[in-house]
């Protein structure tokens, strides 16, 4: 029975382990890119991916940022995979690594190998620079009797294929590709308590006008 006991107790710590390990970083990683191919493959994903939602006349899809998945960014050898999002509630279910700034447009990274930032630790600024870049699906608006709006915007899903970098070469087609194994994991079900601490950065809560 001691031995069962025993057993259970370390299955569980290791689990854990397993899961808190991946948030440990204090302060998103601000990447250095040095890969010319990987760039010029971001800017032609924007240029032909994301140019049509600019004028879109949805307004949800004018608001769009690129993605990078990798185990190792800086891994020439490594796959990359790109994509984009639209609503800045990706970045507190999905927590990012860090970012780097491409033609003036801002790329988020999401690494294992680099471990992903626990959302309460985003900087005021940082969730600031998010809410005007993305669709601001995080915020509530407090009325002058103290309920709340719902949520400032609405949801916009994406359905678009991730396009894979790999040793210097191109594919626009990642049928079956499962992004989730480069991800964090949802809130719900990976291992870190969320709710109430977003209204220290105004995450939830700003005065409606």
């Amino acid at each position: 029975m001691k031995k069962y006991i025993y057993l259970l107790s370390t299955l569980f710590m290791i689990g854990c382990h397993s899961v808190n390990k991946y948030y440990q970083n204090d302060e998103l990683i601000i990447y250095d890119i040095k890969d010319d191919f990987l760039l010029r493959s971001i800017s032609l994903y924007n240029k032909e991916q994301l140019s049509e939602f600019k004028n879109s006349e949805i307004r949800g899809y004018r608001k769009n940022m690129i993605i990078i998945l990798s185990k190792d960014l800086n891994d020439p050898n490594e796959k990359k995979y790109i994509n984009h999002i639209f609503n800045d509630s990706h970045i507190y279910n999905e927590p990012i690594s860090g970012f780097f700034i491409n033609e003036k447009d801002t790329i988020l990274v999401y690494s294992k190998k680099d471990c992903f930032i626990n959302p309460w630790k985003y900087t005021a600024e940082f969730s600031s620079k998010m809410k005007v870049q993305l669709n601001d699906n995080e915020s509530k608006y407090q009325q002058e009797d103290g309920s709340f709006l719902d949520f400032k915007n609405p949801y916009i899903s994406n359905h678009s294929l991730y396009w894979k970098v790999e040793k210097n070469k191109l594919y626009k087609r990642t049928d079956g590709f499962d992004p989730f194994k480069f991800l964090y994991g949802n809130k719900n079900e990976s291992g870190y308590d969320y709710d109430g601490k977003g209204d220290s950065l105004s995450l939830k809560i700003a005065k409606f006008n």
